[in-house]
């Protein structure tokens, strides 16, 4: 599972939306890497990081304004930055954190290729679309209502601090924090997270871990999104540096 989980009980961040599964598609030996241009990852060793800094993420003056286009839709820079810094943060609150999945989610995060990544969200995107899985604006407007209820609930049902954060998020994105089904982004952040769920249902394989296993149970996206790339004009305009 990619970085950019869209948790729909939680507030999405509306730059990026969720993506089924990990991947590493570019290191198959399918892609041509003659003429495109090398980046580096972010590197973080050192550095101080909030969520603030992710809107808008510090741009890496290296990147070039379109990294790839799937479909001819592009994957600009900035989603680049954003994922790398998004990632860093969730793997550094995971470290700080005490529980059986942690070491599998750090490994999960420290394992992925944030490029690979947006592709097969862009390709998730792509096919909820094709497939008619969205469901409609009305739907998702309701069910932003009920995550507004229960993020505000009086009696303490969501985690301690976690209406802090979330009005954090919603103060950074420009969002006002009262009446969340008013705002289209929100909503169509939201519609969209439904989409993924119905598409995890239809289209991937359900997995749950032997009892007293400690692996995360999920879905594996694997042979869809292998299909969807298979069909897929993907142009890619960087390669990491080795």
């Amino acid at each position: 599972m990619s970085m950019r989980f869209l948790l729909l009980a939680a507030v999405p961040i509306m730059l990026l939306a969720d993506a089924c599964g990990g991947g590493d598609g570019a290191e198959d030996g399918a892609v041509n890497t003659a003429n495109l241009q090398v980046i580096e990852r972010l590197d973080f060793e050192g550095v101080e990081l909030e969520v603030a800094d992710m809107f808008p993420p510090v741009l890496d003056s290296s990147y070039p304004d379109v990294v790839a286009t799937v479909n001819g839709e592009p994957i600009m820079r900035e989603a680049l930055v954003f994922v790398q810094v998004s990632g860093e943060l969730s793997r550094r609150d995971l470290i700080e954190r005490d529980g059986v999945m942690r070491d599998q989610l750090v490994a999960q995060i420290e394992g992925s290729d944030p490029l690979e990544s947006l592709i097969e969200e862009a390709l998730t995107h792509q096919a909820i679309l094709r497939l008619g899985l969205l469901p409609s604006y009305e739907e998702a407007a309701e069910f932003t209502r009920d995550q507004e209820e229960l993020a505000k609930h009086p009696r303490g049902v969501v985690q301690p601090g976690s209406e802090e954060r979330s009005r954090e998020l919603f103060r950074l994105q420009g969002y006002s924090y009262a009446d969340w089904a008013s705002n289209v982004r929100l909503v169509e952040g939201y519609r969209m997270g439904l989409g993924i769920n119905e598409l995890h249902r239809q289209e991937c394989t359900s997995y749950l871990p032997p009892p007293n296993e400690n692996v995360l149970a999920g879905t594996d996206c694997g042979d869809f999104l292998a299909a969807e790339r298979e069909n897929a004009d993907i142009e890619y305009f960087v390669v990491w540096a080795k």
